[in-house]
């Protein structure tokens, strides 16, 4: 009885004081929620599917000279993945700032398909160079994608964080946190896009 009166009094202290409202406005909705998950898990999905089965011969293959193997795109899906999260939790950690969510430019639709336009292929985002990743092998990128993969589904299932009121600068342009989520996903698959090409080059070792 005293556990029921002592919970009756927390949840009016949280309507007096508004908090109980900020739980719910500061979140995410459930759609938005879904789609990061289902994003997240479907792109996961797709590097693993992209690669399973390959050779060292077939993941260290290059089309060409100047053009990465597929190791080299693993390497780069894998830190790039922690640095784009990394930032992500740097911007979660500022104060919020609904004025310049307001002005963003770039609605989630667009963040999810930038990089696959045509202008996006002759980059493939220098920021992140790949010698900066180039110590793990095949295994060791892969393992270290899917474990920083795993938390962000887990952080995308139960945050409550205001990822809408949090922004940063990318070279798309400025976007909020859940839209990183969303360029993360985005980055993934554009790199499982060019894994493919790679797979799909004649001289591909059989």
């Amino acid at each position: 009885m005293l556990k029921r009166r002592k919970g009756y009094t927390l949840l009016l202290l949280l309507v007096l004081t508004g908090l109980a409202g900020r739980l719910s406005t500061t979140t995410i909705t459930n759609k938005e929620r879904r789609l990061i998950i289902d994003k997240l898990k479907e792109s996961k999905m797709a590097v693993l599917k992209s690669v399973n089965g390959l050779s060292e011969e077939q993941l260290n293959f290059k089309i060409s000279a100047d053009k990465w193997s597929i190791k080299e795109c693993l390497q780069h899906i894998a830190f790039t993945e922690n640095h784009l999260w990394n930032r992500a939790i740097t911007a979660l950690k500022k104060p919020s700032n609904r004025q310049k969510q307001q002005k963003l430019k770039l609605n989630d639709q667009e963040v999810l398909s930038f990089l696959t336009i045509e202008e996006q292929k002759k980059q493939a985002l220098e920021n992140f160079k790949l010698e900066k990743s180039q110590k793990k092998t095949s295994k060791e990128a892969l393992a270290a994608f899917k474990d920083k993969r795993n938390d962000l589904i887990k952080f995308a299932k139960t945050s409550t964080d205001d990822m809408r009121n949090h922004v940063l600068q990318m070279p798309i342009g400025q976007i909020d946190t859940y839209q990183m989520i969303l360029y993360i996903s985005a980055h993934t698959k554009y790199h499982i896009a060019q894994i493919e090409e790679i797979k799909a080059h004649p001289a591909f070792p059989k």
